[in-house]
């Protein structure tokens, strides 16, 4: 509860920018997001956003993610217990990775991938109760028995019960975890670098002969779960286009999709691999680079840069102790641990595309905070010895105490920021029935006024540079009237500078075929 009520104090309840208003918008219209199409994420929001009457829809958005950021930080500690001796150190560890800067930050806005940490960090909680269930487990012993990971039965009776007991646990904790999985991608398809983990889990439980032909069918099923949820994309993008949803899907040069409706058209099969596979934005070359040897050694210490920056140097010392206690005495665990969590990050170092790659190293600063929990066990095979085991324990509280301190005071502050103000004067010098192109970082506040707020309503936003656009600003003009929003000084044909600037040096410009007949361009009209 810690967290949430920390990320609740945090959250802002205005519309913001960049992909985080994107989201704030789609999720309420049900529209297609820029990829992957997070489609669990999308339908998951729309509900949220639709059903709890609180606030604003970019509170609630924001809340949702608030919450799934908390999810991950108590999974995170139900983990550290299973492999620790130490709740409070299990506790500890979990707030002190709550609040570094990585996580805090996008638990307090709209993040697609705060669904996506908790989704994974619950699929590699339920397989590391998979393995933690060998022979019989505690929870299913006599209330005489002894206390340990095994406990011997007191007859044949009790002995065949306690055994199809933790079998069944086994196999209800194998099929979750495929579950879980299977939602992960359909949130964020960056899940699928928990494959190597997964593919350790069901090999383990393949050779350990703790799969049967029943158990096998209902994991198919639970994964296929994660591949139907992709049909929204396709048939939302069906609707959009059939019913004529967005009226900017006629404009010309919009025959592949508009943002936030229907970005990309996954309803042809062209459109559909752009929206999944991000090969619009280099996420298929990153995904071969991240096998190249040379970049996975650039990557392993670059992350070590990245995880000093949220835990420092005696939290990377303690993750590298815990995680060498969990191979010396539960290696098995500690290799799925590793093969799922460290795969995202190491291809967040070649996504050169990604301006944010911090949210693709969540569930490795998640794995490197179990680690640090791990920590405790050499201090707890000192029976006898208190100190050490208090010292360690005050560390962590020291650690946690002293990241609070520096990033409280920020995350608390950009609570109060919004960007309502942009809406608010753009709805003032922009007449209705117009048309406007803009950066992807305002076109998405905007929308979000449009499509959610309704106060930037008949206005149609259109996300690219706008030279890019420029071919077809003579053809837009004569459906309605274009105007052109921009942070640095536009010189095109036909472009006017309207005589209103912005707040934070933005640009305005109305786009006028008759100066472009005449020649005109935009900087003759630009102040100086």
């Amino acid at each position: 509860m810690l967290p949430l009520c920390l990320y609740l104090l945090s959250l802002s309840d205005g519309p913001s920018e960049w992909d985080i208003a994107e989201l704030q918008t789609v999720t309420w219209v049900l529209g297609i997001p820029h990829p992957t199409g997070f489609p669990l994420f999308v339908m998951t929001g729309w509900a949220f956003a639709h059903l709890l009457p609180i606030g604003t829809v970019a509170f609630r958005v924001n809340l949702l993610c608030a919450l799934c950021a908390a999810a991950a930080c108590r999974l995170l500690y139900e983990t550290a217990v299973v492999l620790t001796a130490s709740r409070i150190v299990a506790l500890v560890a979990s707030v002190w990775f709550a609040v570094t800067d990585a996580v805090w930050t996008h638990a307090a806005r709209a993040d697609v991938h705060d669904m996506s940490l908790a989704l994974c960090a619950a699929a590699i909680y339920a397989g590391v109760r998979f393995f933690a269930l060998r022979g019989i487990g505690r929870r299913f012993a006599p209330a005489n028995a002894p206390q340990g990971d095994t406990v011997a039965p007191q007859c044949d009776t009790v002995a065949r019960f306690d055994k199809l007991s933790a079998g069944s646990q086994r196999d209800t904790f194998l099929v979750v975890s495929a579950l879980l999985w299977a939602l992960a991608l359909a949130a964020h398809l960056g899940a699928v670098w928990l494959l190597p983990g997964m593919l350790w889990l069901f090999a383990v439980a393949l050779v350990t002969r703790r799969v049967s032909s029943g158990v096998a069918l209902r994991v198919v099923a639970a994964l296929a779960i994660g591949a139907v949820c992709y049909a929204y994309l396709p048939l939302r993008s069906w609707w959009v286009v059939s019913h004529h949803v967005d009226p900017a899907s006629t404009l010309a040069g919009m025959e592949n999709g508009t943002f936030i409706w229907d970005y990309n058209r996954p309803s042809t099969w062209a459109g559909f691999w752009r929206e999944v596979t991000g090969s619009d934005f280099g996420a298929s070359k990153a995904f071969f680079a991240a096998f190249n040897l040379l970049q996975l050694q650039n990557a392993v210490w670059e992350w070590f840069g990245s995880l000093n920056a949220q835990f420092g140097v005696y939290g990377i010392v303690a993750a590298v102790v815990g995680f060498y206690e969990l191979l010396r005495r539960r290696w098995i665990v500690a290799v799925f641990l590793l093969a799922s969590c460290m795969g995202t990050a190491i291809f967040s170092y070649g996504y050169a595309a990604e301006g944010d790659p911090d949210r693709y190293r969540l569930l490795s600063f998640w794995f490197a905070a179990v680690s640090i929990a791990a920590a405790y066990a050499p201090f707890a095979r000192l029976r006898f010895l208190q100190v050490p085991r208090v010292v360690f324990t005050g560390f962590l509280v020291a650690s946690l105490v002293g990241t609070y301190v520096n990033t409280a005071a920020v995350h608390f502050e950009l609570a109060k920021s919004t960007n309502q103000q942009l809406i608010d004067r753009v709805r003032r010098v922009v007449p209705p029935g117009t048309l406007l192109v803009t950066l992807w970082p305002s076109a998405t506040t905007l929308a979000y006024g449009a499509y959610v707020e309704g106060t930037f309503a008949d206005r149609l936003i259109v996300p690219s540079w706008p030279s890019s656009a420029a071919p077809h600003y003579l053809a837009w003009s004569k459906v309605r009237p274009v105007y052109v929003l921009s942070t640095e000084a536009v010189y095109a044909a036909g472009l006017v500078y309207v005589p209103w600037r912005l707040a934070g040096g933005t640009y305005l410009y109305r786009f006028d075929p008759k100066a472009l007949r005449g020649g005109e361009t935009g900087r003759r009209n630009v102040r100086r």
